[in-house]
């Protein structure tokens, strides 16, 4: 820790899909406050989809290109995947990851001081009060969406970047988004196969949001996967449909008003990979069953499976 700065180490953790000014602003505070930035880069073993529609390379990728030479070298990332069921697990791994980087920098980790940055509006940075030991060095939000109203978020950007308008692109992204990064995401929407895809799940899943708006309340749906094993392999199929089109998935679907849950996976197993079994054996076969409820687990909305 220098003269100048009051930590050895600040840590960012967030999704950065993609990193807005915002963000940037958060990282330049970080690297003014302490030796060395560490960010933590969220959501790594995702596939691409609307809600992470790049990769963990990719988003370093960009917040990079907005880094001077200096500020990179002080700069450290980590691509940390998602831990849904188990909270302790996740936090356990960033505070190793953390440790390391100071070990290797600094020798003996229990005399520093480390800080959380970030922006004290982001009402989905749940995890910051998972780490109490560690001060905060929140920004307040001071950037605005192109009405001049509402805090700028990363959503509004992806909805902007994914709706196949050239002028929702120019004016949102443009005015969310340094130039560097603008720029990055104008080669992707040119250049990237996988662009149109998401164009395509994107529509796909606004209107199916739609086709519910005036229920009296959201729906809640219930889906079942099927987990096949056979000689330590596992039974996959290739989505051919969005969301997910083309991405490998267990065989599985939405449970029937008239049916049971075992019966519905079952059926949907049957239907969509032909396994060559009779029913009644695949009903003998079930030998454990579990629930998977994240609220965020799916795009389409609230589903349990």
């Amino acid at each position: 820790m220098t003269q100048q700065t009051k930590y050895d180490l600040a840590v960012y953790i967030g999704r950065f899909q993609p990193p807005c000014k915002h963000h940037i602003q958060a990282i330049h505070h970080g690297l003014k406050i302490a030796e060395r930035l560490l960010i933590f880069v969220g959501s790594a073993n995702s596939p691409r989809t609307i809600k992470n529609p790049f990769t963990a390379e990719e988003r370093i990728d960009m917040i990079r290109s907005v880094l001077s030479f200096e500020e990179e070298k002080r700069v450290c990332f980590v691509k940390k995947q998602d831990s849904l069921y188990d909270d302790n697990q996740w936090v356990a791994g960033v505070e190793y990851n953390v440790n390391q980087v100071l070990y290797e920098h600094k020798g003996p980790v229990d005399l520093v001081n480390v800080c959380l940055v970030g922006c004290s509006s982001d009402h989905t940075s749940w995890y910051l009060d998972k780490f109490p030991t560690w001060k905060k060095e929140f920004l307040p939000s001071t950037h605005k969406g192109p009405d001049e109203q509402t805090d700028a978020h990363a959503t509004d950007v992806r909805n902007a970047f994914l709706c196949g308008s050239d002028w929702v692109f120019d004016e949102v992204v443009a005015h969310y988004c340094y130039a560097a990064v603008t720029s990055w995401l104008m080669k992707f929407r040119k250049n990237n196969p996988d662009y149109g895809r998401l164009v395509e799940e994107y529509d796909l899943v606004r209107k199916y949001k739609e086709s519910w708006a005036n229920a009296p309340y959201p729906p809640t749906f219930v889906t079942v996967d099927a987990v096949v094993v056979q000689s330590a392999n596992v039974l996959l199929v290739r989505r051919g449909a969005s969301p997910g089109k083309g991405l490998l998935a267990l065989p599985g679907g939405f449970v029937e008003q008239k049916e049971r849950i075992a019966n519905a996976v079952v059926r949907e197993l049957k239907e969509e990979t032909r396994i060559d079994v009779p029913p009644a054996v695949l009903f003998n076969g079930i030998k454990k069953s579990e629930v998977f409820d994240h609220p965020d687990r799916s795009l389409r909305g609230r589903t349990i499976t």
